[in-house]
């Protein structure tokens, strides 16, 4: 898990913690679906942990309690993300596969998309991307441009080789 990642998780908890009691916890948890996942509910079961610890047993509980309901919500959807969250993910990337194909960025940006977002690439990813590719290349402006577009595409896929430029 890495340090983003980690951090986005600690915020989330600080802020159900914190939620007043009037507050719908619901609506903390629907804006930030695309932190609920396996790392999220097991971050939770250690807060709970030093909590208890700190001789917060309620604060504890409750959070162990809501890390159960999710757990439960997990377990009954398929996949948390949302088709944005995916698309978004798409379209960072091909800016940077852009960037590193008009040698203005090294491959090392379009790795570090991938590790930020590693929760997000699954299989479901695979089955956008062809709606996201065909969409893109359908209603894209510039005719002249697609052939650009589909070797940014398959180079996501590929990542096989460097223009020659970017080899100095």
């Amino acid at each position: 898990m890495n340090e983003q990642r980690l951090k986005a998780y600690r915020q989330l908890i600080q802020q159900l913690l914190e939620c007043p009691a009037g507050q719908e916890l619901e609506d903390i948890l629907q804006n930030h679906q695309h932190l609920i996942d396996a790392g999220l509910i097991a971050v939770m079961q250690q807060y709970a942990q030093y909590m208890t610890e700190a001789g917060s047993e309620n604060n504890a509980r409750w959070l162990l309690n809501i890390a159960k309901q999710l757990t439960q919500r997990l377990n009954q959807w398929p996949n948390p993300v949302s088709k944005e969250s995916y698309i978004t993910l798409l379209k960072q990337l091909l800016r940077a596969e852009l960037e590193f194909y008009t040698c203005e960025a090294n491959e090392n940006i379009v790795y570090k998309i991938l590790d930020n977002n590693q929760q997000i690439i699954d299989e479901n990813l695979s089955h956008i991307l062809p709606q996201y590719a065909s969409d893109l290349i359908n209603n894209y402006p510039y005719p002249e441009d697609i052939d650009t577009i589909v070797a940014l595409i398959e180079n996501l896929g590929t990542n096989s080789k460097q223009p020659s430029c970017c080899l100095q």
